[in-house]
């Protein structure tokens, strides 16, 4: 016989156009409804939405129904977890998505065991690697709507392998999770929505059974649905049964050889909307999000393993607490910027404390070290948390009481930028015996750029020494290059010199009016682009880096009529700055742009010469191939939901190649890219005053949201407009080939962190918390040049310490590469007791290879 099992569910949005606190009141009436239902009815199911941030809220102000939740999720009734929030897949670092199943599993095994299902109902697509990142994790399937293209996968249920040899049960939901929000006694009700979704399915598949979701979002547990579907198998062929997730995809594991294999991601708007030019909204996001990315993976969590070897502890609940409330902001809808003004304020405002959280436990670290070694006020503390040596230039600033100052026993040093800092009159010396007032002392702020070799995850420690002063050369002739590279101006255009490839006007801005909303960018109808170029400004040497500085100032229309009308009133500024060390090193563009216009899309255009059909870009722990439309598909409102226009998003980086030559554009936080002809396109902003339109070129119909609801009103944003002062950065360069290996080396190096500190009492602002830091040390014994280890080679995703286990460290190895690599670790295992786990800290066999497009961990201990 024919079977439907009947999944019941809430899909909750923990904000969106509503707030937490709005979601908050909401799950103290629904919550407490569902915990009734299954209490007092057996063999009844419930999912909680696969996101235990929600139930951690609702048990602070019922901490009495923890009880009753262990309870029925031991009884297979409630199902809680795996993640932290409902994560993005596509917007974020997959080192997040990975903290999201790490955290979320370990709070829901605080009331109960997670379920064990990669539940996404809602997520705006997925990138190609999710196969890998959840059976890395433990978990060997996934639960989605949207981005599935049937001409691609032929049915529902199909076995999903990421770029590696990864592979999980993939179960889609055709209709989405909310089409049927709850069951009715109603024949009529029963033909039309459940009949029909059934016939839907079982057309795509020959899979006896098939799973039905019923539930929407904020939605109450349907009564006695028991009941319910007793009557329905009165009426109908087919048996239906209350049943779950885990129970659904038990059935089709055993039916495995049935099943098709997919490999790629989803991102096509046929049976859901995906928000393909979604990347661009709400840059202020986006951006926030990205360097709070690199500032915990990258500075603070290494940090924190560095100083626990020093023997220096601070509590862990402090990395685990900033992690939350990141991501909070990164669950689909929030990341994504379609939420209302009030919203946005609170995901910001969350993002401002996870930043001040970072800053003081930098702080306090860098100053328990520094104390530590016994840090004199003549040096400066470097550290490299990188698995490898580093050699190479950081940006430091430096506070002393000389107007020019020397590194001693750097490679080489150059100050770019002194300050003096007037002393002030009456300032309060609060002594050992009495307080007393005195006059300060000038000083001086020194930003330098050295050249340093730092051993591999340590420091080293420098001394500051007096010099003579040093001078930039600043002039007007536009024209800059070092070993490899060469930028000049010439005829009003930016002109680019590289390899055997001279490449004119090779950067321009391009601007147009956005009638599009919180979801997506959509062309003003009957609109043309705007094109300029920064071209005036000046130059300055110095014997590590030469630099341009170049304006553009243009009248831009300040709303969409002014853009119908032609009328261009506002004055619109962007200052260029592009910067080449010295050697090699490919070119630095930093973008600093008064954001004045309403309602438009700014993009900048990347002439290469090359020619490609494909564009290579970063994914989580891989790269993906996509094709180059270099125009729109014909006909495409006929089958599909929005445009499929080539508007693409990447992790870190994005490439074209022919057979001579290659570029690569690796960008801070900048998530989306188009390729034309032999342009790379770089969507830097798109803004908007709504949070839904309907009838939009690229999205004809309805409204995206809620808002087109009997009862919704409009929702206009503001705040999305993102006005003030926006700044962006990337890099751009030219290798004669694209080796997998050598761009993430690249772009590790491109982001590599200045991390330093100095002991000194001119200014205690300088860091975070400095002027309450109470100064301590324990032996003072710690050598002025250390390292924990060194991992050679091998390409690291993150050094953590063990969020749940204690004195352990965990190390995450990635082969974003198409080779297998061996796995070396002799280096380690002379020092660290080494045990192989996965991404969530479980411990798994040995592994002496990782595969293509993969990664491995490992946990150590002194």
């Amino acid at each position: 016989m024919k079977r439907v099992q009947i999944v019941n569910h809430t899909h909750w949005d923990r904000e969106w156009y509503f707030s937490t606190m709005d979601s908050l009141v909401l799950s103290d009436n629904i919550f407490i409804e569902i915990i009734d239902e299954l209490k007092n009815k057996a063999n009844t199911f419930f999912t909680l939405d696969g996101q235990i941030s929600i139930l951690e809220e609702f048990l602070e102000l019922y901490p009495e129904k923890k009880a009753d939740i262990k309870y029925l999720v031991e009884n297979n009734q409630l199902f809680i977890g795996p993640w932290y929030t409902q994560t993005d897949a596509q917007l974020i670092n997959g080192e997040s998505i990975i903290r999201n199943l790490l955290i979320g599993i370990y709070e829901t095994k605080k009331i109960a065991e997670p379920m064990k299902v990669g539940y996404l109902p809602d997520t705006f697509g997925f990138n190609a690697q999710m196969p890998t990142i959840l059976l890395n994790s433990g978990i060997n399937n996934i639960v989605f709507w949207r981005g599935i293209d049937y001409d691609q996968v032929k049915s529902p249920y199909f076995i999903w392998q990421g770029l590696s040899d990864k592979k999980i049960l993939a179960i889609n939901l055709p209709n989405g999770y909310g089409s049927i929000p709850r069951l009715y006694r109603d024949k009529e009700f029963w033909k039309r929505k459940i009949f029909s979704q059934e016939k839907l399915i079982r057309e795509k598949t020959q899979i006896d059974e098939i799973v039905i979701p019923i539930g929407n979002d904020q939605n109450k547990i349907t009564n006695n649905i028991n009941d319910i579907l007793n009557e329905i198998n009165q009426n109908h062929d087919s048996e239906y049964i209350s049943s779950n997730y885990p129970q659904f995809i038990e059935y089709l594991s055993n039916h495995k050889d049935r099943l098709e294999i997919y490999k790629g991601e989803f991102r096509t708007p046929k049976t859901g909307r995906v928000h393909k030019t979604i990347g661009s909204i709400r840059c202020d996001i986006k951006q926030y999000n990205f360097k709070l990315e690199e500032i915990l993976i990258k500075r603070i969590e290494p940090l924190f393993v560095l100083a626990n070897s020093l023997g220096i502890k601070i509590s862990k609940n402090l990395l685990i607490k900033a992690w939350k409330k990141l991501l909070e902001g990164q669950a689909h809808d929030s990341i994504a910027g379609c939420v209302s003004d009030e919203v946005a304020v609170d995901i910001l405002q969350r993002m401002k404390q996870v930043d001040e959280l970072c800053a003081s436990i930098e702080n306090l670290l860098k100053k328990r070290i520094a104390d530590e070694i016994d840090l004199q006020d003549d040096e400066i503390i470097l550290f490299n948390l990188e698995g490898r040596r580093f050699k190479g230039y950081k940006d430091i600033v430096v506070l002393v009481k000389y107007p020019a100052i020397k590194i001693k026993d750097c490679i080489n040093c150059c100050s770019y930028s002194v300050k003096k800092i007037s002393g002030r009159k009456n300032v309060l010396v609060e002594g050992l015996y009495e307080n007393f007032y005195t006059k300060e002392e000038s000083y001086y702020e020194h930003k330098l750029n050295i050249e340093v070799d730092l051993p591999a995850f340590g420091y080293q420690v420098f001394k500051v020494e007096k010099d003579i002063n040093q001078v930039n050369n600043i002039d007007c002739d536009l024209d800059i290059s070092n070993e490899k590279y060469h930028i000049w101006v010439n005829n009003d255009k930016l002109n680019l010199a590289v390899n055997n490839l001279v490449v004119e006007d090779f950067i321009v801005f391009e601007d147009m009016g956005n009638d599009g909303d919180t979801y997506d960018f959509s062309p003003l109808r009957n609109d043309k682009p705007i094109y300029f170029r920064p071209i005036k400004g000046s130059r300055i040497i110095n014997k590590l880096e030469e630099k341009l500085i170049l304006t553009g100032i243009i009248m831009l229309p300040e709303n969409l009529s002014d853009r119908l009308d032609g009328e261009h009133k506002r004055e619109f500024n962007i200052i260029l700055e592009i910067k080449l060390k010295k050697g090699n090193e490919a070119p630095i563009f930093a973008i600093n742009i008064n954001n004045t216009v309403n309602s438009h899309r700014l993009r900048v255009i990347l002439k290469t010469n090359i020619k490609a059909n494909k564009s290579i870009a970063s994914i989580p722990f891989g790269f993906l191939e996509r094709d180059i439309l270099n125009k729109e598909p014909e006909y495409w409102e006929e089958e599909y939901l929005e445009n499929p226009i080539d508007i693409e998003v990447m992790n870190e980086c994005v490439a074209i190649k022919d057979e001579h030559n290659c570029a690569i554009v690796y960008t801070k936080g900048i998530k989306e890219y188009q390729v034309k002809e032999d342009q790379i396109i770089l969507t830097l902003f798109a803004t908007t005053g709504e949070l839904g339109k309907s009838d939009l070129l690229y999205r004809p119909g309805r409204a995206s949201g809620d808002i087109t609801k009997k009862g919704h009103i409009k929702i206009d944003t503001p705040k999305a407009q993102v006005k003030g002062n926006l700044q962006f950065e990337f890099m751009l360069d030219f290798p004669k080939s694209f080796e997998e290996r050598e761009v993430v080396n690249k772009y590790n190096r491109y982001l590599s962190q200045n991390i330093y500190y100095q002991n000194q009492d001119f200014n205690k602002f300088l860091n975070r918390i400095d002027n309450k830091i109470q100064s301590k040390s324990l032996n003072r014994l710690v050598p002025k040049r250390y390292s924990l280890f060194d991992l050679g080679k091998l390409t690291i995703s993150t050094i953590m310490p063990s969020l749940y286990f204690e004195d352990s460290y965990v190390i995450r190895i990635e082969n974003k590469t198409n080779i297998k690599q061996k796995l070396d670790l002799n280096k380690l295992k002379n020092n660290f007791k080494l045990e192989f786990i996965n991404a969530v800290e479980d411990v798994i066999e040995p592994i002496s290879y990782i595969n293509n497009y993969d990664f491995v961990q490992i946990r150590i201990r002194r």
